[in-house]
């Protein structure tokens, strides 16, 4: 929770100092989070065929 808190204040400082900054920095985050959320997605649909298959 903190962590979350944390990304948030920089992330509204960011856009006070200088709001193309704040753009990039929360563009920055939104990819990562789609890139870290792939190794889920791949194990999600891995357990949904097989429970699928398994029928």
């Amino acid at each position: 929770m903190i962590a979350i808190i944390t990304i948030w204040i920089i992330s509204v400082a960011l856009y006070i100092y200088n709001y193309n900054l704040g753009l990039k920095w929360l563009y920055l985050l939104s990819l990562a989070h789609v890139f870290l959320e792939f190794p889920l997605n791949f194990t999600t649909f891995r357990m949904l065929f097989s429970s699928v298959k398994n029928k």
